[in-house]
């Protein structure tokens, strides 16, 4: 599953989409979401500001979940 089926199925709301919090030390994770797919844990998130899903794995860090962060008043997804 691609990051374009994802947004779509989390634009759609389709209930097989659950959202998790994520209890890191990075405080970006006030505003991320880890997202599983009928039950399946993805590599992908969702900003809980503007419900963009961006890619990610634990190795990746939060540096660009923070960048994301800062910039997504103007993000379009």
């Amino acid at each position: 599953m691609d990051k374009s089926e994802v947004q779509k199925l989390v634009n759609l709301k389709n209930d097989g989409v659950i959202f998790t919090t994520y209890n890191g030390e990075s405080p970006v994770w006030k505003y991320i979401e880890l997202v599983k797919v009928d039950n399946a844990s993805v590599p992908f998130v969702k900003c809980t500001q503007c419900s963009c899903v961006l890619k990610w794995k634990s190795k990746d860090g939060t540096s660009g979940l923070s960048t994301h962060h800062d910039a997504c008043s103007e993000m379009i997804c």
